[in-house]
């Protein structure tokens, strides 16, 4: 009696198993079989948001189903990281964006619900660019030159000058502040609600500099009312090939990229990740997607899921000690 429960219980076992297998498996044949959902941390208008919609025109096209775009605006994108985060971890709701609500609002001390390394599963690359200091057309600094020999000539700390910024442990605060302290020189960070605002008061001279991309700054620059002074790329923009990077004027180790990407709850199936980094790499590599991105001045780079989480925790790491090194913390 024994050995025949045995030899039921192991059948028995092995049929459950199996069904559960090809439940799996049929779920990932038939993914998606409903709308998927984008969420994004800002407004209607803003940069993850045009991107976000589209990537979700391609998507959609791609995995023949809707792909609509939720906008959760506010909290420096860690309400939309929330909405992500409590949803079912089965591929249908994905976060886009992550470098302010995933990397530098916690980086900087800023309170979370939730640990970036630990619940959050980074499916696709979707867009890289690299930040620009700018200074007003009618500004005394004309080049990068200008700013180093100034703090070079004034003892230290004698003059502060302002540089505007897309917001506070924003991409562009970090910016400001290592390159005021390679050069020897004090910055205040003054934050706006978006790079294109803070680059229309250095070009109307209400602040003395801003950092901001390309997609930001270039109505200005092309007008001539801002001058891009250097960019914090490793090598020279093609839209701006005269402006030279920091490492080209001495200002080694300030290269800093900042990043969009698709992420997914922790514990979404693994096959299910796998086909949606394969559809956002193939929406990429559509004529109209790279014609858009290099007018945008921004990049792109073909990432596995595992490529994107080494780079992903790689950057994490990165933002933390920056914030320790240059005394860039969130006010809360």
């Amino acid at each position: 009696m024994v050995k025949l429960w045995n030899q039921t219980g192991w059948m028995a076992w092995t049929v459950a198993v199996a069904a559960g297998w090809s439940a799996g498996a049929m779920a990932a044949e038939t993914f998606p079989s409903k709308p998927i959902r984008i969420v994004v941390g800002n407004a209607v208008g803003g940069v993850d948001d045009i991107w976000a919609r589209r990537y979700a025109q391609q998507m959609s096209e791609r995995l023949q189903q809707t792909v609509v775009v939720d906008n959760r605006p506010g909290a420096s994108g860690t309400l939309a990281a929330m909405e992500v985060l409590k949803a079912p971890k089965d591929g249908y709701t994905l976060l886009y964006g992550g470098m302010a609500s995933l990397i530098q609002f916690p980086s900087a001390g800023g309170t979370v619900r939730y640990k970036p390394k630990e619940d959050f599963e980074p499916v696709a690359m979707a867009t890289l660019g690299y930040p620009v200091l700018t200074a007003g057309s009618n500004s005394w600094a004309k080049s990068i030159q200008d700013l180093v020999q100034k703090a070079k000539a004034a003892p230290a700390n004698a003059d502060a000058y302002s540089c505007g910024t897309s917001g506070q442990a924003a991409t562009s605060h970090f910016a400001c502040m290592m390159v005021a302290k390679a050069v020897g020189a004090e910055f205040k960070p003054v934050p706006y609600k978006g790079g294109s605002l803070a680059a229309t008061d250095a070009a109307s001279g209400h602040v003395d500099f801003a950092v901001g991309f390309y997609g930001e700054i270039s109505p200005l620059t092309l007008g001539k009312r801002l001058t891009p002074l250097v960019v914090f790329s490793p090598k020279r923009f093609p839209l701006y090939p005269d402006t030279p990077t920091v490492k080209e004027v001495g200002l080694e180790g300030l290269e800093m990229v900042s990043f969009s990407a698709f992420f997914a709850p922790k514990g979404t199936p693994a096959d299910v990740v796998q086909r949606l980094n394969t559809t956002v790499i193939q929406s990429f590599h559509t004529p109209q997607m790279e014609r858009w991105l290099s007018d945008a001045g921004a990049f792109y780079q073909d990432m596995s899921p595992a490529e994107l989480k080494a780079f992903y925790f790689k950057e994490i790491d990165l933002w933390r000690q920056r914030s320790v090194e240059h005394g860039i913390r969130v006010e809360q």
